[in-house]
């Protein structure tokens, strides 16, 4: 099923921005706004309708257990949730005004993001007890729990379908970005010519197929675990560490290019570059540190703990070593021409 959504989506991206933006926009909105207003207004019905609350308002249990790091590791992968509002960037000479636009929209969308996770994870403590939901079906578990009075649990599976379209959303608008960076640097010289045409909509056309190959390959993992849930777990574990890799050479770069490129006009410049970028090295490097503990949930994820260190250190550098392999041999091609 993932699969054939996933080239589904390739195939809509090859036909430019126009389509594939509606598509995104569709998802966000049933996928997120729709299920997270429902989440919120039925935990307020609740409350309001003087039924009993699960969320503790204890003091002593405002403040998270630190001395435990497995139990945090889950905590990495609610950052999957902003990453990847940088890829909008490969979009943003194509908006109007982007000095002004680009930055308020990304804004904008990081304190949706905040507010959703933040009132969405209170409501579904409202709603269950702690340790009576699961990670990936929480929201619907919070929601049919809090229909179920009313006798509309089965409105449940709506909410589910919707949300379902919100990750179809999600993948469609990170499907094109990737692509466009790799699209960059083969003009640079860093891939092979035979992958850089693009067809009348600027959509190259090589790489996406080559990015859906390879995804195709990595959807087969699932079908290596015990279950669906330990492999989303592991696959979401080891994106969410390579993202945060990506980001740590993202804060390096720009304080390079502002040390030794200051001349160069820019639409706007980051007010205090060295203190934010200084703040994200320091948060990706105790967030990549603290994704490598083995969560206290692993028993019923079925993971063998010591398998779930060597998955992420071998798809770590693995991804990490083969663009330094292909560096040095496009610099060996270059000079041997």
């Amino acid at each position: 099923m993932w699969v054939s959504i996933y080239w589904a989506s390739t195939l809509l991206n090859l036909l430019g921005l126009r389509w594939s933006a509606r598509v995104s926009a569709i998802g966000a909105f049933s996928g997120v706004l729709i299920p997270g207003a429902v989440l919120l207004a039925l935990a307020a019905l609740s409350l309001w309708q003087g039924r009993p609350s699960h969320l503790d308002l204890n003091p002593a249990t405002l403040i998270p257990d630190l001395t435990h790091l497995g139990t945090l590791t889950f905590g990495v992968s609610v950052l999957l949730a902003f990453a990847g509002m940088e890829m909008s960037a490969a979009h943003a000479r194509e908006v109007r005004h982007p000095a002004r636009t680009y930055p308020l929209a990304i804004g904008i969308a990081a304190g949706v993001i905040l507010v959703i996770f933040v009132l969405g994870s209170l409501a579904i403590a409202v709603a269950l007890p702690a340790g009576a939901f699961d990670l990936q079906t929480g929201v619907t578990q919070a929601i049919a729990a809090m229909l179920r009075p009313f006798g509309l649990e089965p409105l449940t599976r709506l909410v589910a379908l919707l949300m379902a379209l919100g990750v179809i959303g999600s993948v469609n608008s990170w499907i094109v970005g990737p692509s466009k960076g790799l699209l960059v640097a083969g003009e640079r010289g860093e891939l092979p010519t035979a992958l850089l045409p693009c067809n009348r909509h600027g959509v190259p056309v090589r790489i996406l197929l080559l990015q859906g190959l390879i995804v195709s390959l990595l959807c087969l993992s699932f079908s290596l675990q015990p279950s669906v849930a330990s492999a989303y777990f592991m696959l979401s574990d080891l994106t969410i560490q390579l993202y945060l890799v990506m980001y740590l050479l993202l804060f390096l770069a720009a304080l390079k290019l502002r040390r030794d490129r200051p001349e160069v006009p820019q639409p706007f410049r980051v007010p205090a570059l060295w203190l934010i970028c200084g703040l994200g090295i320091i948060g990706a490097l105790v967030a990549i540190g603290v994704g490598f503990f083995p969560p206290a949930q692993f028993g019923a994820l079925q993971i063998d703990p010591a398998m779930f260190v060597g998955f992420l250190l071998v798809g770590m550098l693995s991804v990490m070593i083969f663009p330094v392999i292909l560096h040095g041999l496009m610099r060996r091609a270059v000079r041997t021409l």
